[in-house]
């Protein structure tokens, strides 16, 4: 059963500018650390990590939208993480407030589905959230 489905847009110059002006402030606001170390030392320009951070941003948006909460009851950024497999495939992972919540409220047993995309200057999240049978 479809538990909720959530988009959101991003303008990526938008984060460009962040990355620029507060990157830390903005890093440790929105971001776990598995998040951001993965692209500590890579060798991204910045509108490639620009636009990696503006599809991690979008897809913490569209995952509250999809489960119809927005930012409240503890559900929080930084415990919406966007990850990625051996192959490139990102996921989604929640942990603590977030999880508390979603778990009390919906139970076990959810699969959450997420796709990514950009095409500068812009960058898309789309999420669904399912409860297995």
């Amino acid at each position: 059963m479809i538990i909720g489905i959530g988009t959101d847009v991003i303008q990526i110059p938008r984060i460009e500018k962040i990355l620029v002006t507060h990157p830390t402030l903005f890093l440790d606001k929105y971001f776990s650390i598995e998040e951001f170390k993965k692209y500590e030392n890579c060798e991204l320009n910045s509108k490639q990590l620009a636009s990696k951070y503006a599809k991690f941003f979008a897809a913490k948006e569209a995952f509250v939208k999809a489960l119809g909460t927005g930012f409240r009851f503890g559900i929080n950024l930084k415990d919406i993480q966007i990850l990625s497999n051996e192959l490139g495939k990102p996921y989604i992972k929640i942990k603590n407030t977030t999880k508390e919540y979603v778990e009390n409220h919906f139970g076990n047993g959810l699969n959450f589905y997420l796709s990514l995309s950009d095409d500068y200057p812009t960058a898309t999240a789309f999420v669904i959230i399912e409860k297995e049978n």
